[in-house]
């Protein structure tokens, strides 16, 4: 049996020396990295703190996490964050994140694979919980893989055919309904100043009634860029529309589950790839803003 370990979230091939890492990304499915290419492979606890870990998609703190729904709740929980790695390898700026079924077994036969690996440490710097804002925001345009640039990891996969697709459902329920016969930006505003209220007790509690508000206004204009520009490009930008509605159920299931440190770590959080991904899309030429109300609401 040439596999070492093997579950549904990651291969070792010990025969092959290669790690394997499942659903990895939208353009690109499956990411498979040779062992030796390994710059190190760390628990993600000793590599990055909560506040880079994600459902799936990149992270402000530089990993770029598999697209794992089942974390999706558990993000930010000890017993998900515990079966979690990092890995950094030769030839790509970012580093990858993923999770395994058996933790014990997974250590072991990357050991038996690649003697030493688990033992490697990252470099001066490396373990910052500062948002490499730089990084992460020319990582946007690699992840979706629509574009060709000097630092793109695969170039062969740079350039991608967006073939126009219907805007896929996008629904909140935490928002009033649609008036489909108004189609103005005065409306979308009024709609939106909804959406903080099903967190507006969480973020009270962080700050006063002050920094409450502060935050609001920034969320709210947030929320109106992004889903604004998601609108119209949503069928052309998959991994934008799956992205930003995970990052959404994510803020509001740690609102109603964490403590206060997280809560207020993941408002930042969200906000900052919101801002990542509008800043992206408007450099790259698409400075239009729409002015009609989300479709399929």
């Amino acid at each position: 049996m040439s596999a070492s370990y093997s579950d549904k979230f990651v291969t070792v091939d010990g025969l092959a020396h290669t790690l394997t890492i499942h659903n990895y990304r939208i353009t690109h499915p499956t990411l498979t990295i040779p062992l030796s290419s390994i710059v190190y492979l760390l628990p993600a606890a000793q590599i990055t703190k909560r506040l880079g870990m994600k459902a799936w998609g990149l992270g402000i703190t530089g990993v770029s996490w598999a697209r794992d729904w089942e974390r999706m709740t558990l993000a930010h929980r000890e017993e998900q964050f515990e079966r979690c790695f990092v890995v950094k390898f030769h030839g790509a700026l970012f580093r990858a994140g993923f999770s395994v079924e058996d933790r014990e077994a997974f250590v072991d036969a990357v050991e038996r694979a690649e003697p030493g690996l688990m033992g490697r440490k990252p470099g001066e710097g490396e373990m910052d919980d500062v948002p490499n804002r730089t990084t992460a925001r020319l990582d946007i345009a690699e992840l979706g893989g629509v574009s060709s640039h000097p630092w793109c990891a695969f170039q062969s996969r740079a350039h991608r055919d967006s073939a126009p697709m219907p805007i896929p459902p996008f629904t909140m329920a935490d928002l009033p309904p649609v008036d489909r016969t108004i189609a103005s930006w005065e409306l979308w505003q009024t709609r939106t100043e909804h959406l903080p209220s099903v967190v507006a007790s969480g973020l009270a509690s962080i700050g006063g009634a002050r920094e409450f508000e502060a935050r609001r206004k920034q969320w709210i204009q947030h929320t109106q860029s992004i889903y604004a520009w998601n609108a119209r490009r949503a069928g052309e930008w998959e991994f934008v529309h799956g992205g930003i509605g995970a990052l959404l159920k994510e803020y509001r299931d740690i609102y109603m589950h964490a403590d206060i440190q997280s809560q207020e770590r993941a408002y930042w959080d969200t906000c900052d790839v919101a801002e990542l991904l509008l800043n992206f899309h408007l450099r790259n030429g698409h400075e239009e803003m729409v002015t009609e109300v989300i479709r399929n609401q």
